[in-house]
């Protein structure tokens, strides 16, 4: 070998000077370059004597070697040969020098041979494939491109390093498409772990606000009253929700799944808060239900309706029908709100008069006809038992002489326009200096509105008489008619309310700015600082933004303050009526408020529903999942039906599969489970699916291939049945979960055509290829070697005679990813079975010998490198066949 290169030396340097030229520009590159153009040089001399000198028996038999301890192998006499070229063009180019060969030579030399020339096949790949003519790389196919086509491992190439001076020049290896394949798959595992990974840690957050973890110390003063229940309606811990309170809300929900009936979802709920006998609970609710127990229909978006001025109007009616006959609870000093004693029963205005007369007859007097004149009248006994210094004006009314505009003021605050009407045309109609106002309640009692023009003459009349009122209630009757403030009167919060709105009722041209500037002065000038704050309430604050239809700051304020139950619950309501704003992004606050218009506020509601199911969500199941219905439309972060991934981390986290998603039984029949209560909003089929993904991505390829299968996703299921035999076979588990999954999997679709309808099943042979693989590789654990070697030739998947090794190379494309993972194992078993057949029966190795040499040739044609130990192997059993 020696002589060969030194001959080989002689004619390259005689041969480099015509035929290896660099340009002057890069006669400054690096030694590495150089090192790559001589060893082309030297490849291309050494072919022609390579064939010479080696008989075709011995080439062979190095090629085999080569091309199984090579990682990127091909024939050597697929080599082209270089056509050097000469020119007078290029006399100023710098030759190459011949010493560089001879240094090049005598390194390769020194290292080792083998070494050398493997590192001269990687180097020449690249020319081979530019120089070499198609025709002339298809004609030279036959000897193979072992793990051509697929690249190699950097770990199974030479490196070769070469210092010149105090530089070193370092091999750069590029990636295979092996390399490259991998890859991909690694980003794309990795990319739906991190997915799955997002999606659980934004259902798993709590994000809790520091005034709901902290509960509020609120100071309470209580008035005695006589002969009433005591009650506190802003003790928090009074209307904290119990279990009992809790299930019971559910029990509406779970039928309101089933019967989609919002009016009988909103009765249920008045009945959780009835049971729970807590007045504080009662009267929440009724305030929750009164803008909702009249009928509407919202259109367009639920930010534009609640824009519109019906609605407006519809939040005005419903409210001021509240104010009318709801008593008030809390008690107004000045501009401080103080709570006192309600009464037990929370009754309307009228029943609360009618308590006060009843607990006090004597005083009262209530005498004649139970009209609403007389029960005012009685009323206003009991209040004025103790005599103190009043103005009155325009005379007195009733036959306990009572101040004429006190009773008008009474009668419009229950709602009773027909006493008003009465006392208007007996008493007032003659009084000059309300004519205006005379008429017009007059006309509301007709009407029920004011128009423009007697609205204009009020006006003028109040300019004009204005400076001589001195009775507070006539001020606060043409104030409930033009709009305007009395302090005297409104000493509580709803009618100071019922004072504000009322003009707004019955104004036929209502402008939404006045309405809107009310919502401002609630929520933005006052806010919570003035309404809960200085031994303020929480409920009064409650009340003042639900009645004026600030739903989504009420609900917040609940959330805050430890009634996260009832929050939930209305806003439950307010969603399915379709007027619950909600945020853009459910990736923000409970709240969220537009800086330029602080009033325009929008609800998490998302949030808040998964946060409410943290309470229960390890332990009731049902429960869990009949809540996370109402998010059946909303998008999780990374994408897909958020209700499918509560359904997905219901599963996760009980451990229910089967209970949730129903068992599926050995035909591939699934039946009912508690997901098929949301049958008919839902695709039963797509939240399977999710949950398979999810558990797929987890890592439990069986149980995620049955779920697929009860999904209907056969060909998913089919695909991880055939990795997971894969794995099983590749780490020699000859029976496991994978191959029961397999099984019952061909036998479903053996025998069952319900399978096709969604589904290609374009996987189901490699399935069963890969069964009966498993089957010989266990008969081969077994040391079953003929019925192992019959198996094999009835599979006919790898080659047996070399005749049929190009037909195989041929269709190798057609092998399936599964399978050629399965190959290596797969060839070396079945030459340790050749091999310990000719062990055996030497006299067989005429037979034995073309199936070895078939295998040999196949690996070395297929574009698929294997495993280095592998190639190893099967190199030194090819020994036994020489």
């Amino acid at each position: 070998m020696p002589g060969a290169f030194e001959d080989l030396l002689n004619k390259s340097d005689r041969l480099s000077i015509p035929s290896k030229v660099i340009s002057k520009a890069s006669s400054g590159s690096s030694y590495k370059t150089r090192v790559d153009l001589a060893l082309n040089d030297v490849f291309r001399r050494s072919e022609d004597l390579w064939k010479r000198k080696t008989p075709a028996e011995k080439r062979l038999s190095d090629v085999e070697i080569g091309l199984l301890l090579g990682g990127k192998g091909f024939a050597l006499s697929s080599v082209p040969q270089m056509q050097e070229e000469t020119g007078e063009n290029e006399a100023e180019e710098l030759v190459l020098p011949s010493s560089d060969c001879q240094h090049m030579l005598n390194e390769i030399y020194k290292t080792r041979v083998d070494l050398a020339l493997n590192d001269v096949f990687r180097r020449s790949e690249d020319l081979w494939k530019r120089k070499t003519p198609a025709e002339k790389r298809l004609s030279d196919v036959e000897i193979g491109l072992l793990l051509g086509g697929k690249g190699f491992a950097l770990s199974s190439v030479p490196q070769m390093q070469e210092e010149t001076g105090e530089n070193e020049a370092e091999e750069l290896v590029l990636p295979s498409s092996d390399c490259q394949h991998m890859l991909n798959e690694i980003v794309a595992e990795t990319s739906m772990r991190t997915r799955l990974e997002a999606e659980r840690a934004f259902m798993n957050q709590r994000v809790v606000d520091q005034a709901y973890t902290t509960s509020k110390s609120v100071t309470k003063a209580t008035v005695t009253i006589p002969s009433s229940r005591t009650a506190n309606l802003d003790s928090l811990t009074s209307i904290m929700p119990g279990d009992g309170i809790e299930l019971t809300f559910a029990k509406g929900v779970s039928d309101y799944v089933v019967q989609k009936n919002v009016s009988m979802l909103a009765l249920a709920f008045k009945e959780a808060a009835s049971k729970s006998r807590d007045d504080g609970i009662v009267t929440l609710w009724g305030q929750a239900l009164a803008p909702l127990n009249h009928p509407f229909v919202a259109s367009g978006t639920a930010k534009n309706f609640r824009a519109s001025v019906s609605w407006m109007k519809h939040i005005i009616d419903t409210t001021l029908e509240f104010l009318h006959k709801k008593q008030v609870n809390f008690k107004f000093l000045g501009f401080l709100f103080l709570l006192i004693v309600p009464l037990s029963d929370g009754s309307c205005f009228i029943s609360y008069m009618e308590t006060v007369v009843e607990n006090n007859l004597a005083v009262a007097r209530r005498g004649g006809n139970p009209t609403m004149l007389s029960l005012i009248d009685a009323f206003l006994n009991v209040k004025h038992l103790k005599p103190t210094q009043r103005h009155t004006q325009d005379g007195v009314y009733g036959p306990n002489g009572h101040a004429l505009w006190e009773v008008v003021y009474h009668c419009l605050r229950a709602g009773e326009l027909q006493s008003v009407a009465k006392i208007a045309d007996s008493h007032l109609k003659n009084l000059p200096s309300c004519a205006a106002a005379t008429v017009a309640l007059l006309q509301l009692e007709k009407n029920k509105k004011l128009s423009a023009d007697i609205r204009l003459k009020v006006k003028a009349e109040w300019r004009c008489e204005s400076r001589s009122f001195v009775d507070i209630y006539k001020k606060a009757v043409y104030c409930a008619l033009l709009g305007g403030d009395v302090p005297e009167v409104c000493n509580n919060l709803e009618n100071w309310l019922w004072l504000k709105l009322y003009p707004c009722g019955i104004d036929p041209a209502l402008s939404p700015a006045v309405f809107r500037e009310l919502q401002r002065l609630i929520s933005v000038d006052y806010g919570e600082s003035y309404f809960v704050g200085n031994d303020g309430s929480v409920l009064i604050y409650f009340q003042a933004l639900w009645l004026t239809g600030q739903y989504e700051r009420a609900i917040n304020l609940l959330y805050r303050n430890n009634m996260l139950v009832h929050a939930v619950h209305m806003a439950i309501l307010l969603f399915l009526n379709g007027v619950l704003i909600l945020v853009d992004d459910i990736g923000h606050p409970i709240l969220l408020s537009q800086q330029e218009d602080p009033v325009q506020s929008s609800l998490n509601f998302c949030r808040l529903v998964l946060f409410y199911m943290k309470g229960f969500e390890c332990t009731d199941v049902e429960r869990t999942l009949d809540y996370a219905y109402f998010l059946n439309k909303m998008e999780s972060p990374v994408g897909g039906n958020l209700f499918y991934s509560c359904i997905s981390r219901a599963i996760y986290l009980s451990d229910e599969t089967w209970r949730i998603i129903g068992k599926i039984n050995e035909n591939g029949v699934r039946h009912e489970g508690l997901i098929d209560k949301y049958a008919k909003d839902i695709s039963i089929e797509d939240a399977i699916a999710k949950v398979a993904s999810d558990t797929e991505v987890s890592g439990d390829g069986t149980l995620a291939g049955q779920l697929y299968m009860a999904a209907n996703h056969v060909d998913d299921a089919i695909r991880l049945a055939c990795e997971g035999l894969t794995k099983e076979i590749t780490r020699h588990k000859d029976a496991g979960e994978a191959r029961e999954l397999a099984l019952w999997l061909a036998n479903i679709c053996k025998n069952s055509a319900v399978t096709t309808r969604r589904n290609t099943l374009d996987a189901l042979p490699t399935l069963y290829l890969l069964l009966d693989l498993s089957t010989f590789f266990q008969f081969y654990h077994d040391n079953k070697f003929e019925a192992c070697m019959e198996i094999i030739k009835k599979l006919k998947c790898i080659p047996m005679n070399p005749d049929e090794v190009q037909a195989f190379v041929s269709t190798f494309y057609m092998v399936s990813d599964q399978m050629r993972l399965v190959l290596p194992d797969l060839c070396v078993a079945v030459m340790k079975l050749l091999a310990e057949e000719l062990n055996r029966n030497p006299a067989a190795s005429d037979e034995l010998r073309p199936s070895a040499k078939a295998i040999i040739l196949y690996i070395a044609m297929i574009p698929y490198r294997f495993p280095s130990q592998i190639s190893t192997q099967i190199l030194q059993l090819s020994t036994i066949f020489e």
